[in-house]
């Protein structure tokens, strides 16, 4: 994308990024996606993510649950200690000091 993002309005609107984790498919890591996403109301009611190097299919809809290639995904039952668990950050399209400082 070029430019600034606008602002997330009522009206229903599809949000897609055709290659979420640009950076890792110029390397030719599997680590990305296409991901579209639909909102009404300015609130998500949609989602899909489509991962082709690893051919995995998500979809999660409100009310519907999230399912992996057909398969409902489970809540975990129990919180995970964060020393067991992954943390990924990302800062996107926020460029500018003031914003990458309010991230951080």
């Amino acid at each position: 994308g070029t430019g600034a993002i606008p602002p997330l309005t009522k009206d229903p609107t599809w949000i897609i990024d055709p290659i979420d984790g640009t950076t890792n498919f110029a390397q030719g890591l599997p680590l990305c996606c296409v991901s579209i996403g639909f909102c009404i109301d300015g609130r998500p009611v949609m989602g899909v993510v489509y991962a082709p190097m690893t051919d995995e299919l998500f979809i999660a809809a409100a009310g519907y649950g999230a399912f992996r290639n057909g398969v409902r995904i489970l809540p975990k039952s129990h919180a995970v200690a964060l020393n067991h668990a992954v943390v990924c950050c990302e800062f996107g399209y926020a460029r500018d000091e003031k914003q990458v400082e309010a991230m951080v």
